[in-house]
């Protein structure tokens, strides 16, 4: 992606914004590639992970952390696609958008992460207290809001 940033600024720089677009939609696509990749070996290490993060002497801090990265893995691909989009757009010199998307992703973040890690009624709809796992169906709703925008 650092790659990506300087070869992006240095088409728009140079005025040749069809190589800038080209070498943007591929490192979009790249993105997505790895963070699948990323995504699949996390989700089959979560359980080792969890257990060098958590040190085996607190079993219920390891199965909250397998949990959240069971579920926070699963949107890797949209955590390298935003991370990608950003890097682009802010080397084509526009920061404000970046600015404003991150703004708003985190505000939605943490809204829903609010929602669902404790619960709440709105009117005749019940979300459940989800904890852990709502935390992690949060942080994965807003990397996809992310990217999207």
């Amino acid at each position: 992606m650092i790659g990506a940033v300087a070869l992006v600024a240095r088409s728009v720089g140079a005025g040749d914004h069809a190589r800038a677009s080209e070498i943007a939609r591929t490192t979009l696509r790249l993105s997505i590639v790895v963070g699948l990749g990323v995504g699949v070996l996390g989700l089959l290490g979560a359980g080792t992970i969890a257990d060098v993060m958590a040190p085996a002497a607190n079993p219920e801090i390891s199965a909250l952390a397998r949990d959240y990265m069971a579920i926070f893995f699963l949107g890797f691909p949209a955590v390298y696609l935003g991370s990608a989009g950003s890097l682009v757009v802010n080397a084509g010199g526009d920061t404000r958008s970046t600015l404003r998307i991150g703004i708003v992703t985190n505000l939605v973040n943490l809204a829903i992460n609010y929602l669902l890690i404790y619960g709440h009624e709105l009117g005749s709809i019940t979300i459940p207290a989800l904890g852990v796992r709502g935390a992690a169906i949060g942080s994965v709703l807003a990397y996809g809001i992310e990217s999207v925008l």
